[in-house]
């Protein structure tokens, strides 16, 4: 399975996934997925594990939102049962991802 899939079906299944992206392992929830403005593939995340340029905020954070680019991550897997997030995911899905195909359910 390609990451866009694994992390589209984290997100159907509420779930989150690890993968690494820009030289860190991440453990990472899934809340939208789609294309951004110039049609790339892309998902907001609520990065709660593993290592990051920015570091991470406390658990529930909103510094831990993250807009990735699905074709830059790599080892992407699914951690089952486990998913983390934040309030204001609202607003930060609209400057991350334009074309939505699947969003979380709450």
């Amino acid at each position: 399975m390609d990451a866009y899939t694994i992390v589209r079906n984290a997100i159907l299944n509420k779930d989150s996934i690890s993968g690494q992206y820009h030289g860190f392992a991440r453990k990472l929830s899934p809340h939208v997925i789609g294309t951004n403005k110039r049609g790339q593939r892309q998902a907001l995340f609520y990065q709660y594990g593993g290592g990051s340029v920015t570091g991470l905020g406390p658990p529930g954070s909103i510094k831990n939102w993250r807009c990735i680019p699905i074709d830059d991550m790599s080892d992407v897997s699914t951690i089952s049962g486990e998913w983390n997030t934040a309030d204001e995911h609202g607003v930060r899905q609209q400057v991350c991802v334009r074309d939505v195909d699947v969003k979380v359910a709450y």
